[in-house]
């Protein structure tokens, strides 16, 4: 692979990614309110069970804490960028645990097209 198309690369998914953050932080909500938003989708779109669901509330908020607080970090974008895609691993890694295959699976093509859609619309900007 070519260091431009590697440099593409890298940039086109350092731009979705920070989309996703920035929908998911949207200014006027709070961690809470954004940690719900994602509880109430799961339970509806993965049919998670009572014991999945307070599993995924605990990790939705925690996770919406520390995006929070990355928000507010003095890092330079680059290191938030890390520290974001880093959290979002540990995120995803964490529901592998709790969901079944089929539901993270399903989890993972949201958050896929999620992702296209608000780099869609960057573009459309």
């Amino acid at each position: 692979m070519t260091t431009i198309k590697k440099t593409t690369c890298v940039l086109f998914l350092l731009l979705i990614t920070l989309s996703f953050a920035a929908y998911s932080q949207s200014a006027s909500s709070t961690p809470e309110e954004r940690a719900q938003r994602w509880d109430n989708w799961m339970k509806e779109q993965l049919a998670l069970t009572p014991e999945q669901q307070g599993k995924v509330q605990e990790i939705n908020l925690r996770y919406a804490k520390q995006n929070e607080n990355l928000k507010t970090a003095t890092a330079s974008r680059r290191e938030k960028f890390k520290e974001l895609r880093s959290t979002d691993k540990e995120k995803d890694n964490e529901l592998k645990t709790i969901l079944t295959k089929d539901q993270f699976h399903i989890y993972q093509e949201k958050k896929k097209a999620f992702q296209q859609e608000m780099m869609k619309s960057y573009r459309n900007k």
